[in-house]
């Protein structure tokens, strides 16, 4: 790694941990590149439209984990802390494929905890427009995962408007802390998420576009694909830069 004129971390966090191992001064960080998603002039459309699909008043919250449904993603977790935060105005969507868990064990799981809850529905792998249309009309995504080196899913959310809850194995938390486009879990006891999990549920509409807008300016910003290339380009013209000055 010493030979290398940049090592690129995506994040900051991702940083920080290669520097535990890594003493060099050559690391930076890039934030990888989001596509914009399509469809935002039509959000208040498909939010309608998705909860008469799936027979949910208009005003109640979607709150989304979009995943594969394996351990590290915590789905399990979420649905049991997201049935005892006991929210009424708020129902549970997971999408994303089955692996280590299936359809069947997560509805298992769900009866077990809760015989008559009605709250929690399993959409299953879901992709391309089908996946953009469920962000447009989520309210907000819940990544509890151990570990998400940059958390791609968590940029599609914010680049749509969504604030974001996310534990500390997101390590894009770390770069959103001071944005506030949602909630940077810091304390990953059972009680901590399901209060903020009430919190999102309590949060006047109005304070939830602006965490929102907050993050999706935030992706705009520094998240498209002209400031990426931009950035790399940099990096690589003071690298010849360097490279002639040490040939002199």
């Amino acid at each position: 790694m010493k030979n290398a004129a940049h090592i690129i971390c995506s994040t900051q966090k991702e940083k920080e941990q290669l520097m535990l191992v890594y003493k060099g001064d050559n690391i930076t960080v890039v934030h990888w590149p989001v596509n914009m998603i399509n469809g935002l002039h039509r959000k208040k459309e498909i939010r309608l439209s998705f909860r008469e699909r799936y027979g949910i008043a208009p005003n109640i919250r979607i709150l989304l984990f979009l995943g594969r449904m394996h351990p590290i993603k915590r789905p399990i977790e979420t649905i049991k802390l997201f049935l005892k935060s006991d929210v009424s105005n708020t129902v549970l969507f997971l999408a994303g494929p089955f692996e280590q868990y299936t359809e069947n064990e997560l509805n298992a799981f769900i009866r077990k905890e809760n015989s008559v809850a009605d709250s929690v529905k399993i959409l299953g792998p879901i992709y391309g427009a089908e996946k953009d249309d469920l962000l447009l009309a989520s309210d907000c995504l819940i990544s509890l995962s151990d570990r998400e080196n940059f958390g791609h899913v968590a940029v599609e959310s914010l680049s749509v408007g969504n604030p974001v809850i996310l534990s500390p194995g997101n390590f894009l938390s770390r770069d959103l802390e001071d944005i506030d486009c949602g909630w940077m879990l810091k304390d990953m006891t059972d009680q901590n998420i399901i209060n903020t999990i009430k919190e999102f549920s309590k949060t006047k509409d109005s304070d939830l576009n602006v965490m929102g807008n907050n993050g999706k300016d935030w992706v705009i910003k520094n998240l498209n694909i002209d400031i990426f290339e931009k950035r790399i380009m940099d990096l690589a013209k003071k690298t010849i830069e360097s490279d002639n000055v040490n040939t002199k």
